[in-house]
């Protein structure tokens, strides 16, 4: 029988205490590495729940997603923090709980604001705003509504986060294969343009190449290599690369040069092939024919090797397996027996306007023809030396934070930008703090340790101090980096935030310490 009165007191009477039950869903084992190796690839990944903030920064947690010195922000927090705020301090934030859909779009836009490209995963009908307006949204493919597969740009079929880092992966190294492919048919194609051009303007005798070789020259380079170098193997280390700029020219950070160099070597090896048939190793009754087959070889057989140059654009390729790629080991051998088969066959010979060659020219040939793939090397491994070679570290004076808190002129870089970043007042205030103290300019490295926590004589902060407070902590936090008692500062001066809240908020700003 029921007692008269529904509460507390009279249910909870005579009861046994049996167990908790605890109920949680794990994340899959994977995830963790995943992350892990978005980090290494310069990605970050935010946690956007609906779930408690201390279960999001739990999970988070586990999977190392929110890491040390990583904050977390409920939907409460979000809504009395301006947008403007939400997209300076977006990178602080690691983990979003109690979040609607208004919520996901301000956080994509945030980050799409700090010029950054961004992938939203989502499964419900409230995910289908962020998803839309994301650079990619990614929908589950298991779980998912059909509104959120329709928003988004594409569809996970086992609904698992390994696989976008798997799509990444593969992503990046198609990218790279196609600019490999335009590395090889640029530069080749600059060697034909070079040496046909240097033959016009210079008046040869005859051209080094007669138009069905070059017809020739295109079906046997321009094809099979070009197509063999798309289906290459993702780069060891792809994931260990920062993003890429997403504006960035395709012939950007030096690529255009080394299109350039690399065809021009082509160009002047067939050039050197042709003289030396010309004019050195051929007879004078001979010359012509000799040196038109010797310039037309070493282009097509250099341009075959020269296909093993681009397969990888900074790693050896004896680092990455000479013949570790089957589909370029069949296009150069496809390739070297068509051109042998042109060369040598003598029915052939007389449709390309060929003639045989001695054991000498022969080897010229080859040696000529081998000269890229040895230059080539020696360019990366002068690359990868000055890469490897450590930075010399910038030294900071202390005694530059003295200047300008008299306001001279900065010495260093990070107090040129705090001089100009922080507000006037913030300045001031942080003036006066020292002056109070007894401190004088000249001593401000050492008076430091003195200052006591900053408080504020209001409990209770508007929203437009936030911009001018979280100026202050920056410059607070960059002038203790130019002095040797950060760890004094960091532990007396920083806490004075704590404790204040908005109008009408639970937003703490314990939460930014």
């Amino acid at each position: 029988m029921l007692p008269r009165e529904l509460n507390s007191a009279a249910l909870e009477q005579g009861l046994t205490f049996v167990g908790l039950i605890g109920m949680i869903d794990p994340p899959r084992p994977e995830v963790r590495t995943a992350v892990e190796q978005c980090y290494a690839a310069g990605i970050k990944p935010v946690m956007i729940t609906g779930d408690h903030k201390l279960t999001a920064v739990a999970i988070a947690r586990e999977l190392n997603i929110y890491r040390p010195g990583d904050l977390a922000l409920t939907g409460e927090d979000l809504d009395f923090l301006p947008q403007e705020v939400l997209e300076q301090e977006v990178e602080k934030f690691s983990v979003y709980a109690r979040v609607s859909p208004e919520h996901k779009m301000r956080i994509v836009k945030a980050w799409q604001a700090r010029g950054k490209v961004v992938a939203m995963t989502g499964d419900g009908v409230n995910d289908a705003p962020a998803l839309k307006v994301a650079d990619i949204g990614c929908a589950m493919g298991v779980t998912g509504t059909d509104v959120a597969k329709g928003a988004a740009d594409m569809i996970l079929t086992d609904d698992n986060f390994a696989t976008i880092v798997s799509a990444v992966e593969q992503g990046r190294g198609i990218y790279a294969n196609i600019k490999k492919a335009i590395h090889y048919l640029l530069s080749c194609n600059i060697g034909e343009i070079l040496t046909i051009f240097c033959a016009t303007v210079f008046h040869f005798h005859q051209m080094p190449l007669v138009p069905v070789q070059l017809l020739w020259l295109n079906l046997v380079t321009d094809s099979l290599p070009a197509l063999a170098l798309g289906v290459e193997p993702v780069e060891e280390g792809v994931m260990s690369q920062p993003p890429r700029d997403a504006h960035a020219s395709l012939f950007a950070h030096g690529f255009a040069f080394r299109l350039a160099w690399q065809g021009v070597m082509v160009g002047l090896l067939t050039l050197a092939a042709y003289f030396l048939g010309e004019y050195v190793l051929s007879d004078p009754g001979e010359a012509h024919a000799a040196a038109n087959t010797m310039a037309f070889a070493t282009l097509t057989l250099c341009q075959l090797f020269h296909a093993f140059d681009v397969r990888s654009e900074r790693s050896s390729l004896f680092h990455i397996g000479v013949f570790s790629n089957p589909a370029m080991n069949k296009a150069f051998l496809i390739g070297l027996t068509m051109q042998l088969a042109v060369l040598c066959v003598p029915p052939l010979q007389v449709v390309f306007s060929t003639v045989p060659m001695s054991p000498l020219e022969w080897a010229v040939v080859l040696a000529l023809a081998i000269t890229p793939v040895v230059v080539c090397e020696l360019a990366k491994a002068v690359s990868r030396g000055r890469t490897r070679r450590p930075a010399r570290a910038e030294k900071v004076e202390p005694a530059c934070a003295r200047r300008w808190a008299g306001g001279n002129s900065a010495s260093c870089a990070v107090c040129k930008r705090i001089y100009a970043c922080a507000s006037s007042g913030a300045r001031s205030s942080f003036t006066s703090r020292m002056r109070m103290k007894g401190v004088s300019s000249r001593d401000w490295p050492a008076g430091l340790s003195r200052i006591r926590p900053l408080r504020v004589s209001s409990s209770r902060v508007t929203e437009d101090a936030l911009p001018r407070i979280s100026t202050f902590r920056s410059l607070a936090s960059t002038i203790m980096a130019c002095t040797p008692v950060a760890a004094s500062i960091s532990s007396h001066t920083l806490p004075g935030f704590s404790g204040m809240r908005m109008p009408n908020s639970p937003y703490s700003w314990n939460s930014w310490s």
